[in-house]
């Protein structure tokens, strides 16, 4: 960017007669003045190189005032350098590079930077960047996503050329398409890791994790909200946690366990998975949801939002710049006299239309990639991580046996018989026995682990999540992953394949079918497609659900009420900030909840239940639900009669520890709002 700066005082050179019409710039800070690029280049049938010119520049050392910063100088050579660093302050490209390629890579920038700017703030990104991660678009692009600017010499910016023997509409359609392919291979192949993994040290907590493990300074409440903080870590930026925290978080789920007064096989079994789902519905849930009463700064919310917000920022940079040398490239084209009329207007028509693509084309690109980061995150947290659930399951499985056999277990439950007074005999004790029994428990609880969720039941919890607020809502649309990946389908039959697989989540939603048993249909016996549809449509009954919550709660917690609303029912604290779990209530096979999740109207969802026998489906009580429905929905609304029956069915259940705290002191339910 220096180097603009000296490229403006050539400009000046360059021109003969009286000063040519400045255009205002801003060139790394500093305002500047830049010659109008059509009146530079006029009358010269070869532009200068700045190695021509930049002797001339050297003598007027009143440019020192105007166009130098307090960390540079000129050298002998003419050329800027900086004090501290002592070195070019530009690469050797810039030296042999033209005035029109400079100012076309200068315009590019100014476009670029506009642009980015504007597809940011289309998706409420800025004020994420500076409130979250304490930096401006710029420091984003440049700090994070590693963002360079077009060289003077980058074959993007060079003008428009269509060619004498080519009609304008051809060269152009053909420059047009050239612009928009080159973005979609780029958008395509750009790592997402590399991105990610940029904010890392802003978001992650691995390094701090890892200092207090060497320290040993951990108390039981602490493992677990460190634990929590890795979890997020490993299922967003990196699936890797530090050694050792396996082990603390194993000890923290041990201390939930309650050891039965009878230690018999099913006694123990039930109270190890106690403890075992406990952990999952109080902590690993509950962080997953993340509801602001509970975490309101940080949590996986934070997360999630901070790695979707990094990735499509990289896609909006590239796109950005592609933008900003389309029009740079087609600005000199249409200053050129030399063109016709027909030509300059396919010119700018190519443009607008490329630049059209192009934005479509980030949009799709970013939906996409938001679609595939949420169909990975069951997956992540069962198995694909150092910290998974299968990692956590298996080592509180062994520490548990490990324990239920110990010297201490056997100490608990021997019972000591004293003799009579008076008697000879000494005391006995049934040590032995205990001993055998516990070791057969064992035994048996080492075949039989704890009950692990399955992976549709933590994208339906994932689904809930505050943290897919703002979330691109085509990427949880069962119908865009059916048209993406079944192009050739008619929109009937797109929407009968999606309520075909409604239909089998909502049976195993509700406890009906195991995961295993859903159906497979596929136009092309994908197994694969079929079951990341049916993840897609577990993530979407768990966002209309949720979002059904948070209305019922912003309708009947307020004002006054808000103080209070714990008294009027003390399970209500704990529904707010926890997702809805397995099996469901909330009769998901029911044609309104159906409309809502694969997006289509509920006459349709009426026709194909009474009319239509879907391939391996027995339709006959969803028949006789939609006619109970009827009636059900003539009084009451549908979404605040379950969410009604989802409190109420929640009392009784265990208050948990931490929604038991405080209410807010502004009057409202910050957990549902």
């Amino acid at each position: 960017m220096k180097a603009y700066r000296l490229l403006a005082l050539f400009a000046f050179d360059v021109v003969a007669g009286p000063p040519p019409r400045p255009t205002p710039a801003v060139l790394d800070g500093h305002s500047s003045r830049r010659t109008d690029a059509a009146d530079a280049l006029s009358g010269d049938s070869k532009p200068a190189t700045i190695s021509d010119h930049v002797a001339s520049i050297r003598k007027r050392e009143v440019c020192q005032v105007f166009y130098l910063t307090d960390d540079e100088t000129l050298t002998e050579s003419g050329l800027i350098v900086a004090k501290e660093e002592g070195g070019p302050a530009f690469p050797d490209e810039w030296k042999t590079a033209t005035l029109e390629e400079v100012q076309a890579a200068e315009l590019a920038e100014s476009f670029s930077e506009k642009e980015f700017a504007e597809l940011v703030a289309a998706r409420e990104l800025t004020s994420l960047a500076k409130s979250k991660w304490s930096l401006d678009l710029a420091d984003v692009r440049t700090k994070l996503l590693g963002y360079q600017p077009l060289s003077p010499k980058s074959l993007r910016v060079k003008p428009l050329k269509l060619g004498s023997a080519a009609p304008a509409a051809v060269g152009s359609a053909l420059w047009m398409a050239d612009v928009v392919e080159s973005f979609i291979k780029e958008a395509t192949v750009l790592d997402r890791v590399a991105a990610v993994t940029s904010i890392v040290p802003i978001v992650g907590c691995a390094v701090n994790a890892r200092a207090r493990l060497e320290k040993d300074d951990f108390d039981g409440a602490d493992v677990i909200d460190t634990a929590l903080c890795l979890i997020g870590d490993g299922l967003l930026l990196s699936p890797l946690a530090p050694l050792g925290i396996l082990t603390h978080v194993v000890r923290a789920i041990m201390s939930m366990f309650e050891a039965p007064e009878v230690p018999t096989q099913e006694s123990v079994q039930r109270a190890r998975d106690a403890a075992w789902v406990r952990f999952l519905d109080d902590n690993v849930y509950t962080y997953i949801y993340s509801d602001a009463y509970l975490y309101p700064d940080q949590g996986f919310r934070y997360k999630l939002q901070s790695s979707l917000a990094i990735e499509a920022m990289a896609i909006q940079s590239r796109g950005a710049q592609r933008i900003g040398a389309a029009n740079a490239s087609s600005h000199f084209a249409l200053l050129d006299a030399s063109r016709s009329a027909e030509e300059k207007a396919e010119i700018k028509n190519g443009t607008l239309e490329a630049i059209h693509r192009i934005r479509r084309r980030v949009s799709t690109e970013i939906m996409r990639r938001q679609r595939r980061a949420l169909l990975q995150l069951p997956t992540r947290l069962r198995e694909d991580m150092n910290l998974s659930l299968e990692s956590l399951v298996e080592g509180y499985n062994k520490n548990f046996t490990d324990k239920i056999t110990s010297r201490e277990m056997v100490r608990h439950y021997t019972q000591v018989n004293f003799a009579e007074p008076g008697s000879p005999e000494s005391p006995t004790n049934n040590a032995g026995d205990v001993s055998r029994q516990l070791n057969e428990i064992a035994t048996h609880l080492k075949n039989t682990p704890p009950p692990m969720p399955s992976l549709l039941e933590v994208a339906y919890i994932a689904g809930q999540s505050k943290g897919l607020e703002g979330v691109d809502p085509r990427a949880l649309s069962p119908q865009h992953f059916i048209r993406d990946h079944l192009m050739g389908l008619s929109k009937q039959k797109r929407d009968r394949l999606a309520l075909h697989h409604a239909l089998e989540v909502a049976r195993f939603l509700q406890g009906n079918v195991t995961e295993d048993e859903l159906s497979t249909l596929w136009p092309s016996n994908d197994v694969k497609m079929v079951r990341e549809l049916q993840l897609l449509i577990a993530i979407k009954y768990g966002r209309v659900y949720d979002g059904w919550k948070v209305k019922y709660a912003r309708e009947r917690f307020q004002g006054p009420e808000a103080f209070f609303f714990d008294k009027q029912d003390p399970t209500a604290m704990r529904y707010l900030t926890h997702p809805d779990v397995l099996p469901v209530q909330s009769e998901p096979d029911s044609p309104e909840y159906l409309a809502l999740v694969i997006e289509v109207d509920m006459r349709l969802i009426d026709s194909v239940l009474e009319d239509l026998a879907l391939e391996g489906i027995d339709i006959s009580n969803a028949r006789l639900r939609v006619h109970r429905l009827r009636k059900k929905l003539q009084g009451q609304k549908f979404g605040e009669a379950i969410i009604r029956d989802a409190v109420a069915r929640g009392r009784g259940q265990s208050q948990h520890s931490s929604g038991a705290a405080v209410l807010p002191a502004n009057g409202t339910v910050r957990a549902a709002v």
